[in-house]
Order: C-alpha cells, then sequence, then structure tokens
C-alpha cells in the first residue's frame, strides 16, 4: 500500500508540474438536499446497527452515515470504534479479532445489550441498501478494505448511492485510481484547508469535502461558493442545537443526529430547500 501511495504521489506531482488536467466529473445524487442519519437513530436504538437503520428510514431519512472498519481476518464491518469495550464489552481492539469471534455478540445501548449483532458491510450492501444513499465512514484505511469495497460496490451495483470518506487523500487516490466512478469524499477538509483543493489533481480530487460544522466559518463558506463546492460539502457534528446555523449557511448535505424533539425530516429538507444562499 505504501508503495503504491508513493507512485500515485510521484505521479500527481508530475501531472500537477507538467499542468496536464483532468475533466473532473460531476455528481449528481438523487436529491439536491441529502439529510443522513447519523450512525442510524442512535439516540434511540444501537448505533451502527440494522433496527437503527430501519428506523431511520421509517423516519423518512433518504440518507445514512455507517462506519466501517476491518477485522483480523480482513471482513469490512459496520463498527465504529478501534476497541469492542463501549459497543460489546469486551476490552480488545475489533483489528484484532476475526469475525467469527463478532457472530453472537450484541450491541449494547444504555448500557444493556440489544438485540444487534455487528454487521457484515457485504451483507449491508446487499440486502438493505436499497434505494439509501449511505456515507461509509473509513475508520482505518488499508489496501485490503479499499479493494473489498471497490468489489463489494461493483458486485452489488451500489457505485452511484454509496459514498466513501476518508481523511487519508492518498486511500481515496488509491479508490479512484482503481476506479473512476467510485465517490469520494476527503474528511476533515476544515477551514484553513481550502489549499488542498488546488493541489489534488484533478483525475484524484474528491467528489466531496466534509468536515464538523464547528469547522466553517464565513471565509470557509465564501471559498466553496467561489468554487462551486457548497453543493459538494457535507457538514457533520449537526444536532439540535447547531441545525439552524447549518441551514442558514446554505449547506445541502448534513449529517444528523436525529432528536425527537426535532421537526421531521421532510420538514427540514424543505427549510434547506427554501433557505436563501447567502
Amino acid at each position: 500500500m505504501k508503495k503504491l501511495f508513493i507512485t500515485i504521489l510521484i505521479f500527481a506531482i508530475l501531472a500537477y508540474l507538467l499542468g496536464y488536467r483532468f475533466s473532473h466529473k460531476a455528481v449528481l445524487l438523487e436529491s439536491p438536499v441529502n439529510i443522513f442519519a447519523h450512525r442510524g437513530v442512535r439516540n434511540y436504538y444501537a448505533e451502527n446497527s440494522l433496527e437503527g437503520f430501519l428506523a431511520a428510514k421509517r423516519l423518512g431519512f433518504k440518507a445514512l452515515e455507517v462506519d466501517i472498519s476491518l477485522t483480523k481476518d480482513k471482513y469490512p464491518v459496520i463498527f465504529h470504534d478501534d476497541n469492542c469495550k463501549r459497543l460489546l464489552g469486551i476490552d480488545t481492539l475489533i483489528e484484532n479479532v476475526n469475525y467469527n469471534f463478532l457472530k453472537g455478540k450484541k450491541i449494547i445501548f444504555n448500557n444493556q445489550k440489544t438485540n444487534n449483532e455487528v454487521l457484515l458491510l457485504s451483507n449491508f450492501i446487499k440486502n438493505y441498501q436499497k434505494d439509501m444513499l449511505v456515507y461509509l465512514d473509513i475508520k482505518i484505511p488499508s489496501k485490503s478494505l479499499a479493494d473489498s469495497l471497490l468489489y463489494y460496490l461493483s458486485k452489488y451495483k451500489k457505485l452511484k448511492n454509496t459514498i466513501v470518506a476518508d481523511d487519508n487523500i492518498f486511500f481515496l487516490g488509491y479508490l479512484k485510481y482503481k476506479n473512476p466512478q467510485i465517490i469520494t469524499v476527503l474528511e476533515g477538509y476544515n477551514k484553513g484547508k481550502e489549499y488542498l483543493y488546488y493541489i489534488i489533481p484533478h483525475k484524484y480530487r474528491p467528489d466531496y469535502y466534509s468536515s464538523f460544522l464547528s469547522e466553517t466559518n464565513e471565509k470557509h463558506i465564501k471559498f466553496l461558493k467561489n468554487n462551486n463546492l457548497l453543493s459538494r460539502k457535507i457538514v457533520y457534528g449537526v444536532e439540535k442545537f447547531n441545525l439552524d446555523k447549518a441551514i442558514k449557511s446554505g449547506f445541502k448535505n448534513i449529517i444528523l443526529d436525529f432528536d425527537s424533539s426535532m421537526i421531521n425530516c421532510k420538514n427540514i429538507k424543505e427549510r434547506i430547500e427554501n433557505e436563501k444562499i447567502r
């Protein structure tokens, strides 16, 4: 993986220095406004669980944010933490256990074991993704995980409604190198990091850029507008207390921690659609 990253980096630098320009495909998702349910409806159900994902769909969400980790035997699973203690009650790293070890283990929610088990990414994509737009948040990038993603998304024809997110530009570049049709997101694209847009060659540029809402400011939003990137920006860390800020800032892609005190998802989308971009 390291050699491949170095190769891609050298190629990228040469391409940039020679002034070579690649076409940057337009990404047109089904809806101009996308509200992602953060780890499902994690305030009410076990996070990253099938129960939580189905609840999000019942609530009207058309998009999900899920976390992807890799087991010792190289199975991509939907799991957030590097350690299993908080969610499974076992003090061990997820990367140190085989998938068979996880079978039968119940995900903990509110200090109680639920009926939910850790999902295989392949099963989720094949059986449950259906018509949902899914944001895959990669926890620890690797060549093995990248190859698995490319295989499953192609096999089950989910390239058009899945976006793969990470803060490692080489990992994202490898995905683009192997399959230009994959949709990628550069995470951690905070205020002050606008320069990254210019130094990544067009062919390997991510399709979207994401960050915590708190890591944006007026200067950053102005940059996004001037470069036609506002519709390609995804913000997370959005809850009831700062939802209005996200809407008024003009963001159209929001990863939301849903709370029942909020208005329903449809009305949130209507508010965003009707908000005048300043």
